[in-house]
């Protein structure tokens, strides 16, 4: 039993005329679901970023908001937690639901929800002159790369099983904040600060309504104070660095190191949602095949889809010029490509997890008291 989703009428499929505008009805045909993708990114930026501005303290012993609601739905946070703490944490059943939703619809997150994936869509829309020709002049993708978000996935639970907690410094949404809450927010408060202190001054006749909305943008829009310190500048070396990777190939981050991603890789690995064709069209009429555009490179050498990469940005169905691409729920078992990770590179990589929190904590051990 196959049920298609995300494709237009039979009869735009199998018009005999396909050349008589294909590529504008390929577009209406699924333009609300790349727009659909779309909104559900700028809804949930905009999310994180009011969560991320109520976590700051007003005086009261709690928070009203879920500020933790994008930790909660980690299910890479919440496998290093629970292995930490060798403790079921109840508060981390989204991360739950967001797995089992990944078995079925795949790594729909990635492409849907995360908002630092938002960012590096929005970090390669401004960059689109440069990146042109810097992924000209890096050559071809480096496939190589894959396994190594699998290594840091099997290190950072490795390091969560011996309790030294190194996901903080793995985990996309824990470089986001600290990022944000070290170094971009404070920089930001201090320039809006300075402007409205600027305008306020020189309003003349609006001094007061101008007064009042400054207030009420400093009372609910910016910080309380200067956060930034020197520690932060690892967060946000790691955080510039994994922006300037999209100089390299689009989504660098996700493709190859992201460990959440690979979390939820493994999942996918199972979703009955199928793109057809399996494999790129041989005769494709488009300058650029899907299997070169596709921004999460979901595709083998030999032009196989691999459903652990796609992050369902819809785009390959948009931009079919013949209209035969689709995703379809379907019970058939397909052939899905290894995990391009080897069983002694896999042994090697646990052990190193193991041993590195022993070496460590034997180095407290021994140090002297202060």
């Amino acid at each position: 039993m196959k049920v298609r989703l995300f494709s237009g009428p039979a009869s735009v499929i199998s018009s005999p005329d396909r050349s008589a505008a294909p590529s504008r009805v390929g577009l209406l045909r699924c333009l609300p679901w790349r727009w659909f993708r779309r909104a559900a990114q700028v809804l949930f930026l905009l999310l994180f970023l009011w969560l991320f501005r109520k976590t700051e303290s007003t005086g009261a012993d709690t928070l009203q908001q879920p500020v933790n609601l994008f930790f909660r739905l980690d299910p890479f946070a919440a496998m290093v937690c629970v292995l930490g703490s060798r403790t079921l944490l109840v508060s981390f059943w989204p991360a739950l639901l967001v797995l089992v939703l990944t078995f079925v619809l795949g790594r729909f997150f990635c492409g849907w929800f995360c908002p630092l994936g938002t960012l590096l869509d929005l970090a390669h829309r401004v960059l689109r002159p440069l990146t042109r020709w810097t992924h000209r002049l890096s050559g071809t993708r480096p496939a190589a790369l894959r396994p190594v978000r699998y290594v840091l996935l099997l290190l950072a639970v490795g390091f969560a099983v011996l309790g030294l907690p190194m996901a903080g410094y793995l985990d996309p949404f824990a470089l986001l904040v600290r990022g944000l809450t070290f170094w971009v927010d404070p920089a930001l408060t201090r320039a809006a600060d300075s402007a409205l202190h600027t305008v306020a001054s020189s309003a003349g006749p609006w001094n007061t309504a101008v007064q009042n909305a400054s207030a009420f943008v400093r009372q609910h829009l910016l910080g309380f104070g200067d956060r930034s310190h020197l520690l932060g500048g690892t967060a946000l070396a790691m955080l510039a660095v994994i922006f300037a990777l999209e100089l390299v190939q689009r989504r660098f981050w996700c493709r190859y190191l992201c460990p959440l991603g690979a979390t939820l890789a493994v999942a996918a690995r199972w979703t009955p949602l199928r793109r057809v064709p399996v494999k790129a069209c041989p005769n494709c009429p488009a300058t650029q095949p899907c299997n070169e555009t596709c921004r999460m490179d979901a595709f083998t050498t030999e032009k196989v889809f691999k459903p652990d990469d796609c992050n369902l940005c819809m785009d390959c169905i948009a931009d079919c010029p013949d209209a035969r691409t689709a995703f379809r729920f379907s019970r058939r078992r397909i052939a899905v490509p290894p995990v391009d990770l080897s069983r002694r590179a896999a042994l090697a990589t646990v052990a190193v997890g193991l041993a590195t929190p022993l070496v460590v904590k034997a180095a407290r051990i021994g140090r002297p008291a202060t």
